[in-house]
């Protein structure tokens, strides 16, 4: 099973989910996928939100808080959920 099918089966599992992508830290994604009709740009989402979620962990590590595992935003039209 490569990274695209497990994207896929993760937004299928998930209710209400529309995409998911697979990034490192340096905003590169690995992989991506999307419900066909999707509009999102789930490159341009997940390089903001890698920016965000790197310095919420140098944050951490600052106030010597462990490691930072996964971050929540709700926004107007959904939720985004970063994992590291």
């Amino acid at each position: 099973m490569d990274f695209k099918d497990i994207l896929k089966d993760l937004v299928k599992r998930v209710d209400g989910a529309k995409a998911a992508v697979l990034m490192g830290y340096d905003g590169i994604s690995i992989d991506e996928y999307k419900k066909e009709g999707t509009d999102i740009d789930i490159q341009l989402m997940g390089v903001e939100y890698s920016g965000i979620i790197k310095e919420m962990k140098r944050t951490s590590e600052v106030l010597e808080g462990g490691d930072v595992a996964e971050v929540s935003v709700i926004i107007g039209n959904g939720i985004v959920v970063t994992s590291s």
